[in-house]
């Protein structure tokens, strides 16, 4: 793995060449990631605290809207560097938004080629294949048909996840624990990120290692993620405790949608959107599954996908996609080792091999 390693070390001219590509690439999904799709959130009245509930809970990127396009002081200067832009994004929340959703994609593709050069020690390949995160997140959150619109949210959770799961393989743990409880402001799916750090511990453990003494290893983070994660809920419960109902809601925190969600996918027009997840991905995760060498990974991602497809068919809108972006964390990296195990490392020995 050294030799290959060194081998395929790209140079200053490369790196900065893929730079630029990364820098473009995240451009164009942002612009055409907010032009396309309407916001589905006053976003006036979430900076302000008093959108409907659930939304309004999902309090991170209202705060950072509250305290940037929603000051009055520097509303009028976000306002000025929106002129030269389109008519669209003529207003100091569209360009607070351009930002944090291009700096969010930028920081989820170097987490997903931080992660995938932990697992491959490539840096070439992993360069290339962290853009698998920007390629899914098209199909995922730029969606074609359907209920095609956005929320501010969504991109930095895509970005915290990738975040999670590099922290989590490399174990930086209480390097996690901020960004976790960042994650749990933005938006509470952040949990499963806890839940992949249980299976991924289960199902790698070190020579020697029983797998009660790794998770007794873990306890105390995910004793700490936990506690986190129940009473930031709780607390963002209270604090909006009095905003409206989003319609068809019955509570602040879930509903349930499982009659609802089996009954639209039964729908066959819907069948190609959801095939569509993850760039179409899905089919080669399933059937090329074998080829994921991190066996850990594969094990607890095997286990995860379905645990959170559930979770959302009983509590989400299944056909509103969006809700499985931040699954593209755990299947960039799984689809990356399958072409690397499957095509790059056969193809590269037997350029090797031959004189």
């Amino acid at each position: 793995m050294d030799a290959l390693s060194s081998s395929s070390a790209p140079s200053s001219r490369a790196r900065l060449g893929w730079l630029a590509f990364v820098l473009l690439a995240c451009g164009h999904f942002t612009v055409l990631y907010l032009w396309r799709s309407p916001q589905f959130l006053n976003l006036t009245l979430y900076s302000h605290g008093g959108e409907r509930l659930p939304y309004q809970t999902r309090a991170l990127m209202a705060w950072l809207l509250g305290g940037t396009a929603g000051n009055s002081h520097l509303a009028p200067l976000l306002l000025r560097l929106s002129s030269p832009l389109p008519k669209e994004f003529h207003n100091p929340y569209a360009v607070v938004l351009l930002i944090a959703t291009f700096l969010a994609m930028f920081v989820a593709i170097l987490a997903a080629r931080a992660s995938l050069l932990h697992i491959t020690g490539d840096r070439r390949f992993a360069s290339w294949a962290s853009l698998l995160t920007i390629y899914m997140a098209y199909f995922n959150l730029v969606a074609v048909y359907g209920l095609a619109y956005s929320l501010p949210y969504d991109v930095p959770s895509l970005a915290l996840f990738s975040l999670g799961v590099w922290l989590v393989f490399t174990r930086r743990y209480w390097l996690l624990l901020p960004i976790f409880i960042v994650g749990t402001l933005n938006r509470e799916t952040f949990c499963f990120v806890t839940i992949f750090l249980v299976l991924y511990t289960w199902f790698r453990t070190e020579p020697g290692e029983s797998r009660s003494a790794a998770l007794r290893r873990i306890a105390p983070h995910v004793a700490l993620q936990a506690i986190a994660w129940f009473a930031l809920r709780l607390w963002l419960h209270h604090l909006f405790l009095h905003n409206p109902l989003d319609p068809g809601h019955h509570s602040g925190f879930f509903d349930f949608q499982l009659v609802h969600n089996l009954k639209s996918l039964l729908n066959p027009f819907q069948w190609p959107l959801l095939l569509g997840l993850f760039g179409f991905t899905l089919p080669l995760l399933i059937h090329r599954y074998h080829w994921i060498s991190d066996h850990a990974l594969a094990r607890s991602v095997a286990i995860l996908l379905p645990l959170w497809g559930l979770a959302m068919l009983v509590v989400g809108v299944v056909v509103e996609i969006r809700i499985f972006s931040e699954l593209t964390a755990f299947v960039a990296p799984c689809i990356g080792l399958i072409v690397w195990n499957r095509w790059v490392l056969p193809a590269r020995r037997t350029s090797e091999i031959q004189p």
